[in-house]
């Protein structure tokens, strides 16, 4: 599991929840470090959880990044964000047809995602 998110708390949960699950997790602490980890050669994640309000590199210019490149990780995200209500933001999320998780979400949901 990859978590990319610029808010080490929001983060550090996500990650706990996912090891208590039994998987292995790894960090992104921003859209640039999520990039980057999604484009190493070494790295392939089963599950993407992508926050879309990020200072560095949002999650939909990293999603049109992934895109772009025919990363097989654009199937594999679920977006987290606290910013459902913008009308720009749900056009985003309705054209991607990936998960949304809506902050504060429940463990279940993120669980029932899994």
């Amino acid at each position: 599991m990859l978590v990319v998110d610029d808010e080490p708390d929001v983060a550090d949960t996500l990650s706990t929840f996912f090891e208590e699950l039994g998987h292995e997790v790894t960090v992104a602490l921003g859209g640039e470090s999520g990039w980057e980890r999604l484009t190493a050669a070494a790295d392939d994640y089963d599950l993407v959880t992508l926050d879309l309000r990020m200072p560095d590199l949002s999650g939909p210019r990293l999603w049109d990044r992934l895109r772009a490149a025919g990363s097989p990780h654009v199937d594999r995200i679920v977006f987290v964000t606290g910013d459902s209500v913008d009308e720009q933001t749900q056009c985003f999320l309705q054209q991607t047809g990936r998960p949304v998780l809506t902050k504060p979400f429940q463990m279940s949901e993120l669980a029932a995602l899994i």
